[in-house]
């Protein structure tokens, strides 16, 4: 497989990632609700209407973040070994890393949190001024240090400011603590080997969950479950996918057929909802293991011509980054505008369907703004 088509696989799965996210978080505006918006008692009684029974598989959308994360973690080390394959002498520096990473990214970032604080803006003048609400809503409580933590990188530390005004930045936070630590990912592998760096990083993860569990304190909880004490393994399996590209160790799949790898993960699957169901607890681990197989199924070479399905989600995947950015500002302003009403449920859908096409194409012209030129000039 070329290095062409190993992009376009990777972003076939980032369109499919954000897709999944932009439907899950567009379901809760139109009957479960972003936020405190809506009054509990509503989104309960919209729980057995027929479209939320029909949803229901929309709720898996969720994984699409545990996608992501794995496909960090394979660009990042892939990025590496490549530069290690093609230049002998060549060695990793955090630096220089740190740097790349800061470029690609942070001008995006940046630009994204100027805009979901203008549709915060709007958001709590129609709550004012046009639903006539008594006060501000508890997204616009510390805006200034919700802002400065963003830019920081440290919004997951506290509680208060771990979701924010743009609740799915939290990921950023992650994403940017496990770049942190890479260079200890790849200190565990030339001395341990990957395999076991895996393993280790899933005993970590065990060990903090059943703490977790053990304390039952709702605030330690989610500045922990959401964290890179518990989600490293996620992150840490995409560079395993990494190596397997570049032959640096034997194919994940060794010599299991098509029918083994989705049994496998239907096993990893299932017992991660049997887990959330019973017990109410959300193992990413675990769904994202059940990723990975079919994941590593379907980056494997393949002697067969592009879908149009995947053409359209490569499409999108392109300028993923700047739909997940912007996306949940934007739904949280309708999810005001459109309390949800069993009466007309159906109508919300239709607009809903237009608010997540405009969604695209903000992201789009987000991408061409922000993102592309900075790629532009990283391309030589």
């Amino acid at each position: 497989m070329t290095l062409a088509e190993r992009d376009h696989k990777i972003d076939v799965m980032r369109g499919l990632a954000v897709l999944g996210v932009l439907l899950i978080h567009t379901q809760n505006a139109w009957y479960l609700g972003v936020g405190s918006d809506i009054p509990l008692e509503t989104r309960l009684r919209l729980r057995d209407h027929w479209l939320g029974i029909l949803s229901i598989p929309v709720t898996f959308g969720f994984l699409g973040l545990n996608l992501f994360f794995v496909l960090s973690g394979l660009c990042i080390h892939l990025w590496t070994l490549k530069r290690s394959a093609a230049s002998p002498d060549w060695k990793f520096s955090f630096l220089p890393y740190m740097k790349r990473r800061l470029v690609r990214l942070y001008p995006a970032y940046v630009a994204a949190i100027v805009f979901s604080l203008g549709c915060l803006a709007l958001a709590e003048w129609i709550r004012l001024q046009v639903l006539g609400y008594p006060s501000l809503s508890a997204y616009a409580n510390n805006v200034l240090e919700q802002t400065l933590r963003y830019l920081t990188f440290t919004h997951t530390l506290k509680r208060e400011t771990f979701g924010g005004f743009n609740a799915p930045l939290y990921t950023m936070a992650i994403e940017f603590h496990f770049y942190l630590l890479y260079p200890l990912v790849l200190w565990g592998f030339r001395r341990f080997g990957s395999s076991v760096t895996l393993g280790a990083s899933v005993v970590h993860s065990a060990v903090w969950t059943a703490a977790t569990i053990l304390v039952a304190d709702e605030k330690f909880s989610r500045l922990v479950m959401d964290s890179v004490l518990v989600r490293w393994p996620e992150w840490i399996a995409g560079c395993l996918l990494a190596e397997q590209w570049v032959g640096r160790r034997q194919n994940l799949l060794g010599s299991l057929r098509p029918r083994a790898v989705w049994s496998l993960s239907g096993l990893c699957l299932g017992l991660a909802a049997y887990v959330q169901i019973r017990y109410g607890l959300q193992l990413n681990v675990l769904w994202s293991a059940g990723l990975l197989f079919p994941m590593a199924l379907y980056l494997a070479p393949a002697d067969r011509e592009e879908t149009r399905a995947e053409q359209a989600l490569r499409q999108v995947g392109l300028f993923s980054y700047s739909v997940y950015l912007l996306h949940y500002p934007v739904l949280r302003i309708f999810a005001i505008l459109l309390p949800p009403e069993p009466s007309r449920l159906l109508l919300h859908l239709g607009i809903y369907g237009l608010v997540i096409t405009g969604i695209l194409i903000i992201g789009f012209l987000f991408f061409k703004v922000f993102e592309e030129p900075v790629l532009t000039r990283r391309a030589p």
